[in-house]
C-alpha cells in the first residue's frame, strides 16, 4: 500500500523486512542484515513490543518485591512449570489419530486467531495494576543509538515512526474490550491510565531522539484514530487501517522529500 501511494509521485521499490513481535535490538539485527541492499531510507515502526517487555520486567516473578511476584506464588500456575511449559512447546494434538499426542511442531499451521480471541477484554483481567514509569528502558534507549549510529555510518536516511494504538483517552468501550495486550500472555493487567501514558511516554521519546540525532520523524500516533474504523485490537491494523497507515507514513516521506530533518 506504502509504494502503491509513492508510486503515484515517484519511481521506487518498497521491501517489507517487518516481522511482528520484534524489539529495537531486533531492528538493529535486521538492520545491519539489510544494509547491502543499499537501500535510500529505512523505516522503523517500533515501540509496543518494546514498552510491553518493559511492563513485562517490572512485573516480573523474579522482582520478589512485585504485587505480580507475590499472586504468582499465591496462585501456582502449572503452565509456568519446566514440564507446563514442555506441554505447550512441544505436545500437539494431531486429530487424524483419534486425538492421540504427536510429539513434533507441524511446519505448517491453520491459524483461526484464538491466540488473540482468547486473551480479548484483557482490561477486565482480575490482578489490575497500575505502572507510570518516568523514563523508557535503557535498552530501548541503548538498541535505539545503535540503529541512529548505524543510520549514519552508512550514510542511509531512517525514519522513525511512532506506535499507534487504541491507548487514547478518547477510545470507547466497545474498542476497549477487543484489547489483548495489557500486556499480553499474562494472568494480570495494568489499568487503561497506565496504558496511555506508557505509550505517550515512548512515542514522545521517539520524536525527541529522531530530531535530537538528526533523522526523520512521523508522529502517526497522534493521527490514527483509536477505533474499530484502523485496529482490529490494541495496535493491528485491519484493511482499513493499513491504508491510512501508508497515508500518513508516505505524506511524510514526502515532506521529507523537500526538507532535512531538524
Amino acid at each position: 500500500m506504502l509504494q502503491e501511494h509513492l508510486s503515484k509521485t515517484s519511481k521506487l521499490e518498497v521491501i517489507n523486512t517487518g516481522v511482528s513481535g520484534l524489539r529495537a535490538k531486533h531492528h538493529l539485527a535486521t538492520f545491519q542484515k539489510i544494509i547491502g541492499l543499499h537501500p535510500d531510507l529505512v523505516i522503523f515502526l517500533v515501540g509496543i513490543n518494546d514498552w510491553n517487555w518493559h511492563i513485562k520486567e517490572a512485573f516480573s516473578e523474579d522482582n520478589p518485591g512485585t504485587k505480580i511476584a507475590a499472586y504468582r506464588r499465591a496462585n501456582f500456575l502449572l503452565k509456568e512449570t519446566l514440564i507446563g511449559k514442555f506441554l505447550v512447546k512441544f505436545l500437539v494434538v494431531d486429530k487424524s489419530l483419534n486425538n492421540t499426542a504427536k510429539y513434533e511442531v507441524p511446519s505448517i499451521r491453520e491459524e483461526y486467531g484464538e491466540y488473540y480471541s482468547k486473551q480479548r477484554d484483557s482490561l477486565s483481567r482480575a490482578n489490575v495494576f497500575s505502572f507510570h514509569p518516568e523514563d523508557v528502558h535503557q535498552n530501548y534507549k541503548k538498541h535505539l543509538l545503535e540503529i541512529s549510529n548505524t543510520c549514519h555510518e552508512n550514510n542511509i536516511k531512517c525514519l522513525f515512526i511512532t506506535q499507534p494504538t487504541g491507548y487514547q483517552n478518547d477510545a470507547n468501550e466497545e474498542f476497549k474490550k477487543g484489547f489483548w495486550m495489557t500486556p499480553p500472555n499474562e494472568p494480570y493487567t495494568l489499568d487503561f491510565e497506565s496504558m496511555v501514558d506508557i505509550a505517550f511516554l515512548y512515542n514522545s521519546f521517539l520524536v525527541r531522539f529522531s530530531m535530537n540525532n538528526d533523522h526523520y520523524a512521523c508522529d502517526a500516533a497522534s493521527v490514527l484514530a483509536p477505533t474499530f474504523e484502523n485496529f482490529y485490537d490494541d495496535c493491528h491494523f485491519n484493511t482499513k487501517g493499513a491504508k491510512n497507515m501508508s497515508m500518513i507514513v508516505g505524506k511524510c516521506i514526502e515532506g521529507f522529500q523537500t526538507s532535512r530533518p531538524n
